[in-house]
């Protein structure tokens, strides 16, 4: 099939999100974004991101965040940003992400993390179905038992941008992302 402008588009906005990415790797494994300090959260999307799209050609770049979770796991089983308690979507996440990039390594850090998650209160401590679709997401994507089936996030929604703005916020490229994803694999029924 030639390369049509959509898939030029596509391939040049790819690339350009690859290198966005890579930009904000640190040379000790994290991922930091803005003026944030090192996120295990951003470095476990980063590496579940990068297993997807280059596993063997992003392997050194997985292998150091691997290193970096593990050393940053807090005594607990948990993560989360310094200075703040242990957060359950951080450390489901970054459980999910060491589960699918170095399931044998990684382990017992995933067992702790799953242990303290449950602990937490697993995905019903997290009150934004948002997020807590995030952790389903994550864990389906690990093969990792979640509570519960992964509710339809409607698409329609992404019509009224205020709306969508005010309800969502930060979490709009998340939801949109989740809700385009869940929009082009959904079953369809006989009329298509």
């Amino acid at each position: 099939m030639p390369p049509s402008a959509l898939t030029e588009s596509v391939g040049t906005a790819i690339v350009a999100g690859a290198e966005a990415l890579l930009a904000h790797r640190r040379d000790d494994g994290a991922f930091v974004f803005g003026a944030h300090h090192a996120s295990p959260l951003n470095t476990a999307g980063a590496l579940t991101a990068l297993h997807f799209a280059d596993p063997e050609g992003s392997a050194e770049t997985i292998e150091r965040g691997v290193t970096w979770l593990c050393e940053t796991q807090r005594d607990d089983g948990g993560w989360a940003m310094r200075s703040v308690p242990t957060e359950p979507l951080t450390t489901a996440l970054a459980a999910a992400a060491l589960q699918l990039v170095a399931p044998r390594r990684a382990a017992s850090a995933v067992r702790a993390a799953r242990d303290r998650f449950e602990e937490l209160g697993g995905s019903a401590a997290v009150p934004e179905p948002v997020m807590a679709a995030l952790i389903r997401q994550f864990h389906t994507f690990a093969g990792l038992p979640h509570e519960g089936a992964q509710r339809r996030l409607p698409l329609e929604l992404l019509l009224l941008p205020g709306l969508s703005r005010r309800l969502l916020s930060l979490r709009l490229p998340i939801y949109a992302g989740q809700a385009l994803a869940q929009s082009a694999h959904r079953r369809r029924g006989p009329a298509g």
